[in-house]
């Protein structure tokens, strides 16, 4: 899946998870601020793990990817279009984020975004780079393996993997709205 889709669903669920728990810890009548701020930081680690398995869930589902137009991921092409395709879905995260009074609400997204990133960064990114070596080590040598286990191969028509995850941007950035 492209870079957009990933930031959006996260940084959604991550945003969504820590306000809707704190949400209920004081709904619960908690008042301590040290149990407040202890739940906080457990919901904070909470929306991370989850930002962090939901790529594998998006990645699960029919999306489009760089090879959906034949590119191999080290061509020009390939490269041109996940750097564009990496700006426009920090654009977009801006837009919806851009009107924000609360840093702490716009920092959740950020890092939400960023965790569902960070199985692409580690499995693709980084080898990608030269660091080969780093497939070696056994957690990320069986994170790649875990990951295209469970990815899903390119449809036979593109647009239902466009449609997939501009429906996918939508409901994030919605989301995302409604906290920020």
């Amino acid at each position: 899946m492209t870079t957009a889709p990933h930031k959006f669903a996260s940084g959604a669920l991550m945003i969504s998870l820590v306000n809707g728990g704190f949400f209920l810890l004081k709904l619960a009548g908690v008042t301590s601020s040290f149990f407040l701020n202890l739940g906080y930081w457990i919901f904070c680690i909470i929306g991370g793990v989850a930002a962090i398995l939901l790529h594998f869930v998006l990645d699960w589902i029919s999306h489009i990817d760089p090879r959906t137009f034949r590119c191999t991921r080290k061509s020009l092409i390939a490269v041109t279009i996940m750097v564009i395709e990496c700006m426009f879905g920090v654009f977009l995260l801006w837009l919806v984020v851009r009107n924000s009074q609360s840093w702490e609400n716009i920092s959740l997204v950020a890092v939400g975004a960023f965790l569902g990133l960070l199985v692409d960064i580690f499995d693709e990114l980084i080898p990608d780079l030269g660091f080969r070596g780093i497939r070696k080590v056994f957690f990320f040598r069986h994170l790649h393996k875990i990951h295209y286990k469970y990815h899903t191969d390119v449809p036979k028509r593109p647009i239902y993997g466009i449609m997939t995850q501009l429906v996918t941007i939508g409901l994030g950035a919605f989301i995302i709205m409604l906290f920020v």
